[in-house]
């Protein structure tokens, strides 16, 4: 009997080391980092993202020279630096005679493709911490909101997706960043805002849920609630007017948000310090004490 037990014991333990490693080891897993792009440049052509990828791709292998085609090179430069945390490995982007781009990296070429690696297992085990890949949809994203909320420190010396992800702290800046990335990651289209709020420049994330434009702040929740509460998940045209932004909100390349009429879909949960999920719906209790229900 005490063999069988300890058999049990030994297989378990086992299994645990092997469920381990699966969720830091993204190579082992077979999970590679998509190169996602802010949705707000969505329009841009085809040509640019062909230059984006490039970039993307020879950072990711650790490449220091790629051939592009450079009439595209600035626009796609853009997309570079807003939507690719790895952008933060790069020292520089020069022009190499032949109308090739030479990049050069931060670090020696073994330490950059070892910093890659560590970085898109953070990311893996983030995602795989928040249910990824059995738990999807508004439920993943849920999850996504609440783990950068409760496990990024506020420092505004950092800001940066890179900084949030390896470190675990950041401004508003690296809250948004980290939250962005890793929510298109998960498959949401999602684009990078910024308002004036009562501690100068703020960062949000906003992505469409149901045809309807939302926006999340993980920072200010952290400050809140400890990232325990949704007082800043799903803010709309109320939302926004509550924490002292108002419309006054741009996208990264200082356009104007064209506001509009919304649902108020996640209105309630305002001033919610905590909350539980469901079979689709959140239950949310209030710093008052009172407790709101809100469908996902």
């Amino acid at each position: 009997m005490k063999k069988a037990v300890s058999l049990i014991l030994t297989l378990a333990f086992v299994i645990c080391i092997f469920s381990g490693c699966a969720v830091k080891s993204a190579e082992k897993a077979g999970f590679t980092l998509k190169n996602t792009y802010d949705s707000h440049y969505s329009g841009v052509s085809s040509g640019v993202k062909e230059v984006y990828d490039a970039l993307c791709n020879a950072v990711l292998q650790g490449e220091t020279s790629v051939t592009v085609n450079n009439d595209y090179y600035g626009d796609a430069s853009r997309l570079f630096y807003v939507s690719f945390p790895l952008s933060a490995l790069v020292n520089s982007i020069n022009m190499n005679s032949d109308g090739s781009l030479r990049i050069t990296y931060k670090e020696t070429s073994s330490q950059h493709k070892e910093l890659v690696s560590q970085f898109t297992d953070k990311v893996y085990s983030a995602l795989c911490d928040c249910g990824y890949p059995d738990v999807t949809g508004n439920e993943l994203l849920l999850n996504i909101y609440s783990y950068v909320a409760q496990n990024v420190e506020l420092n505004l010396d950092y800001s940066t997706a890179y900084d949030a992800v390896i470190s675990g702290v950041g401004s508003s800046s690296g809250y948004e960043a980290m939250f962005r990335f890793l929510v298109q990651q998960a498959g949401f289209s999602a684009s990078r805002v910024y308002g004036v709020s009562y501690d100068g420049t703020h960062f949000m994330t906003e992505i469409s849920l149901d045809d309807e434009l939302y926006y999340f702040d993980p920072c200010a929740e952290n400050s809140y609630s400890q990232g325990e509460g949704l007082s800043y998940f799903g803010l709309g045209n109320i939302g926004l007017q509550q924490m002292g932004v108002g419309s006054e909100v741009y996208y990264s390349d200082d356009e104007s948000i064209p506001f509009a009429q919304d649902s108020g879909r996640f209105n309630k949960l305002f001033q919610t310090v905590s909350y539980t999920y469901k079979d689709g719906t959140i239950t949310a209790t209030k710093k008052s004490g009172n407790v709101v229900e809100v469908a996902l």
